[in-house]
């Protein structure tokens, strides 16, 4: 139900920003998205059992959406899937049998890199990703991601509006102990396959 709804969220919010931008209810369930995929991510990192090969559809599904991202948002910023690939990397990197001297540079290159080609959501994007993964307290959480929040609106100049992401946990606290994952072509189609229809729909409107 977590990832329906994620996909259903983030449907709405690419159709607000394209046919209904004065419409605020579109950006506000918008939001509450992108905390629902990291979320997964953190999930799915634990599950998998194939590491390397998650990577790999992640990156090859970032790559495969990447031109008609841009060409429907008409924007320079890599897709969601890289962040959420960049996120599910850093992860690896923490758990990993390191000195911790290597673990920091490893995580300061990929923020670098995250950083210099623009990732969507940025380092709020990946934080929010290690939060999910490594703080299981409800309260904590909820105080880190607001503080996560409060810092996109300050340096990516977000709209306040991002705080509705907040109310994601609710959603994840209701469904938290029922997790059934959607069929794995589904998964990795939506994402590229709304991105054309939503492309074909501005092209002919």
């Amino acid at each position: 139900m977590i990832q329906i709804i994620a996909y259903f969220t983030m449907s709405l919010d690419h159709i607000g920003r394209l046919f209904f931008p004065n419409i605020v209810l579109f950006s506000l369930l918008g939001r509450l998205a992108f905390p629902l995929f990291a979320y997964g991510i953190a999930i799915g990192y634990t599950k998998t059992s194939n590491f390397r090969l998650y990577c790999f559809r992640l990156f090859i599904l970032g790559v495969v959406s990447q031109i008609p991202y841009f060409m429907l948002f008409e924007n320079y910023s890599l897709n969601i899937c890289f962040t959420l690939l960049a996120g599910l990397l850093i992860l690896r990197i923490l758990d990993i049998d390191w000195q911790y001297y290597y673990k920091i540079l490893a995580i300061f290159l990929i923020c670098t890199v995250v950083v210099l080609f623009g990732f969507e959501y940025g380092l709020y994007g990946v934080s929010t990703i290690i939060t999910f993964a490594k703080i299981k307290n409800l309260k904590r959480n909820v105080l880190v991601q607001a503080i996560l929040i409060l810092a996109s609106v300050v340096i990516y100049n977000y709209s306040s509006i991002q705080f509705a992401a907040l109310f994601s946990m609710i959603i994840i606290l209701v469904y938290n102990n029922n997790i059934p994952f959607l069929n794995r072509y589904v998964q990795y189609c939506f994402y590229p396959a709304h991105i054309l229809v939503l492309l074909f729909l501005k092209k002919i409107l």
